[in-house]
């Protein structure tokens, strides 16, 4: 399949995301001041399975290190500004995944809006609302640190 056509794809699913999303969530209680798509957790499962994505865990560090999802980055809201650089080093082609402690932590929607301001609007970033706690429980793959 060439690229073209992957992009493609890719840019017709990111569009029935942002209209289908909201459907499905109820994120009228949540900031939410820049228009940034939710996904659900079978999204968040398919996103996992593709290339050229990225998870940003925005809760402590202490949670990061006892449960993530594989692969997450962890930029904890604390320390954004400090932490901010890692987000240069995520290619411009990334498709990034923000996520918490669930619907009721608005850390996720904080951050994916620093990193829509920061990195520019034409980046692809999703708020995965429900979260660590649900992806653990659906028992997908949890990475852990390994001094823990």
């Amino acid at each position: 399949m060439s690229n073209l056509l992957k992009i493609g794809i890719l840019v017709a699913f990111s569009s029935l995301l942002s209209i289908g999303s909201l459907s499905f969530q109820k994120t009228d209680h949540l900031f939410h001041s820049k228009d940034i798509p939710s996904i659900s957790l079978q999204v968040a499962r398919w996103f996992f399975d593709q290339q050229g994505v990225v998870f940003l865990d925005t809760r402590s560090h202490r949670k990061y290190a006892r449960g993530h999802i594989p692969g997450a980055i962890n930029l904890s809201i604390s320390n954004f500004e400090k932490q901010k650089t890692v987000l240069s080093n995520i290619p411009l082609s990334a498709t990034i995944i923000v996520y918490c402690s669930g619907t009721t932590c608005q850390s996720s929607l904080k951050v994916a809006e620093w990193t829509k301001d920061y990195l520019g609007d034409h980046r692809n970033v999703y708020v995965f609302l429900e979260g660590f706690p649900n992806w653990e429980k659906a028992k997908f793959s949890v990475a852990v640190e390994e001094d823990q």
